[in-house]
């Protein structure tokens, strides 16, 4: 990602969060997370969801508490929009934006 690019995702409040699809199969995806923070702070790490148990793994450094935690029920969400599907269809980028509580 460009700074140009990573500049444009910053909010003027809450956070963005950036998911990209980093690896695949039937019952797991692992994606790369980053949470932009109004500003110019980023906290970069992983996350790995398990379909059918939607089981969350997810390493966001010194991301602030709120963050992490929406960020986990994002991944949760992830995973439920693959349930049911004979081959699941990973969203391979999602973006999404909340403000802080």
């Amino acid at each position: 990602m460009t700074d140009t690019m990573s500049d444009d995702l910053h909010p003027e409040s809450g956070t963005r969060l950036l998911f990209e699809l980093r690896d695949d199969a039937p019952a797991y995806a692992d994606y790369a997370v980053t949470a932009h923070m109004a500003g110019t702070v980023s906290h970069a790490g992983s996350g790995r969801v398990t379909l059918g148990t939607e089981t969350v793994e997810l390493e966001l450094p010194e991301a602030p508490d709120w963050v992490v935690t929406l960020a986990q029920r994002f991944l949760r969400q992830i995973a439920a929009g693959q349930r049911g599907e004979e081959t699941p269809r990973w969203p391979r980028r999602l973006l999404r934006w909340r403000a802080e509580p």
